[in-house]
């Protein structure tokens, strides 16, 4: 390996101490790395990575997350580059963790020096309330605001350390999404959406309370199995290109086959596919 590390995988348990998904409650959706206002090292597949708490509940809702990356050293022509969206959610596996991490993987973007503004925001669908008050099963989606974080690439930047960054709450976007859902749910009868995935057939209603709910991205944070399974995840991606980066040791390609399946490895393994840095 001749390129400098990317994640450390050092740290405890990526808990937020006993959280219970009930029928009804606040599903919070953060962005919690990279950090607001860090300046980090000049790294080939810098992550950029959202947790979703209370994550039981986004089955209803169906949130989607998009993100845009504007360089502020680039030339004019370049603003607007780099529109992310992350994975369809509708599919995923929300019981297997708590709170539920979905990241995508920026490459030459964040290799060279550069400043950076990122952009975020998420879109859901509830219950539409008609005029009476009375939910009747329309579906209506709805926006976030849109949130900014900015970031430095810098030689002599730090690493970027998902574990380290979430430890101790520092530097932590303040603003995130947090959106109260009720334990009431309606068969939806008038679907008129464009929604790439299957159409509702219920639509959960969303309480509308005054002060409104107060996310807290400061909670999160991830551990060594977590950044563990993000890295695996990009092992499996780059490695099955038809033509794999060459500063990636690629497993047998049965074995990356596995690996894309799974999206999780062994901690060896990890350290092995991407030379961390352990201390």
């Amino acid at each position: 390996m001749n390129f400098r590390a990317v994640w450390s995988l050092v740290a405890s348990l990526a808990f937020l101490g006993g959280a219970i998904v009930d029928a009804a409650g606040v599903l919070e959706i953060d962005m919690v790395f990279p950090r607001d206002n860090q300046t980090y090292e000049p790294t080939p597949y810098m992550p950029i990575v959202f947790a979703l708490r209370n994550a039981e509940l986004a089955q209803y809702l169906r949130p989607s997350i998009s993100a845009r990356l504007l360089n502020l050293s680039a030339s004019r022509a370049d603003v607007g580059h780099g529109v992310m969206t992350y994975p369809p959610l509708e599919w995923a596996n929300f019981s297997s963790q708590e709170p539920y991490f979905t990241y995508e993987f920026q490459g030459s973007r964040f290799a060279t020096e550069g400043n950076w503004s990122i952009f975020w925001d998420v879109a859901w669908g509830s219950c539409k309330e008609d005029e009476d008050g009375v939910f009747r099963g329309d579906v209506v989606y709805n926006h976030s605001s849109t949130y900014r974080i900015n970031i430095d690439i810098k030689n002599g930047g730090q690493v970027a350390d998902l574990v380290a960054a979430t430890a101790n709450g520092n530097s932590c976007f303040n603003d995130g999404v947090a959106i109260n859902v009720t334990d009431q749910l309606v068969n939806v009868t008038n679907l008129r959406h464009s929604n790439p995935g299957p159409p509702f057939e219920t639509c959960v209603v969303v309480a509308s309370s005054t002060p409104t709910p107060t996310p807290d991205p400061c909670l999160v944070k991830i551990d060594s199995a977590v950044a563990a399974s993000i890295s695996a995840s990009l092992t499996a991606k780059l490695c099955n290109r038809f033509n794999p980066p060459s500063d990636i040791d690629c497993p047998p390609e049965s074995a990356a086959q596995r690996l894309a399946v799974a999206g999780v490895v062994c901690l060896a393994a990890a350290v092995g596919a991407f030379g961390f840095i352990l201390g």
